[in-house]
């Protein structure tokens, strides 16, 4: 997040190979309005690892979804396809507006099913055992939105992957919701860190994600709707155009 890419192509009056520099990735969600009737959200992924970075994500997301909600949208489109993972306890407490309180995702693995949710105020887990740990907490006020009954249309592709995943699976249980783009990055597992004798770590998967439901994809989440992908995602490609539409209806 932050950085920008670089992809390969050869243009005209380019020499062959040459490198063309792309957007950089916002390091927090951004938004605007779509015609003056949708609501545009794009979702970054989250590094912050710090309190305060972690709660400047949040709040980011929380501040843009209150402005929009103002305008009185007719519909959500958020887009997850620059969506590379990170931190999730930032996504989930900023997009709480939307989501709702309650367990909006989990994993399942030999220990059972670990959920994840959130509130007005904090992100939290809740271990197999039943007992419940904040992850993030903020006790300083916070802009709120209204939680939408309007459609809202989530946007993925294969740059969408890990913990980014995971946020998917949270909105796949709005009221309202509807996929569309190409099938995510297939990194829907949980993971852990085992100290080794020498000093290094090993990181290994020990769970599957899953959604509220308890329903794991064991691999890429496939959209309801499959639309060609673009070479950098914007807010006027075909795959937004289409969510656009079927918001429209």
């Amino acid at each position: 997040p932050g950085a920008s890419a670089e992809r390969t192509e050869t243009a005209a009056g380019a020499a062959p190979g040459a490198a063309v520099a792309l957007p950089a990735i916002p390091t927090v969600p951004e938004g605007r309005m779509l015609d003056g009737r949708i609501a545009y959200l794009l979702i970054p992924g989250c590094d912050a690892y710090d309190q305060e970075a972690q709660l400047h994500y949040a709040r980011a997301a929380r501040s843009e979804l209150a402005r929009l909600a103002a305008a009185q949208p007719r519909g959500w489109i958020l887009d997850l396809r620059l969506n590379g993972g990170g931190n999730v306890w930032p996504m989930l407490l900023g997009l709480q507006p939307l989501l709702g309180d309650g367990e909006h995702a989990g994993s399942v693995g030999p220990e059972g099913v670990h959920r994840l949710g959130c509130d007005a105020r904090s992100a939290w887990l809740t271990q197999p055992n039943g007992l419940q740990h904040a992850q993030l907490a903020d006790d300083s006020p916070l802009p709120d939105a209204p939680h939408p009954d309007a459609a809202v249309a989530v946007l993925l592709g294969n740059w969408t992957m890990s913990s980014g995943e995971l946020i998917a699976l949270a909105l796949r249980d709005l009221p309202r919701a509807r996929f569309f783009g190409e099938p995510t990055a297939g990194l829907t597992t949980a993971t852990q860190d085992f100290p080794l004798s020498d000093g290094s770590r090993l990181n290994l998967p020990i769970s599957w994600m899953c959604d509220a439901r308890g329903w794991a994809p064991r691999g890429p989440i496939a959209p309801d709707e499959t639309t060609s992908a673009a070479d950098w995602p914007t807010a006027e490609d075909a795959t937004t155009l289409r969510a656009r539409a079927w918001i429209e209806k």
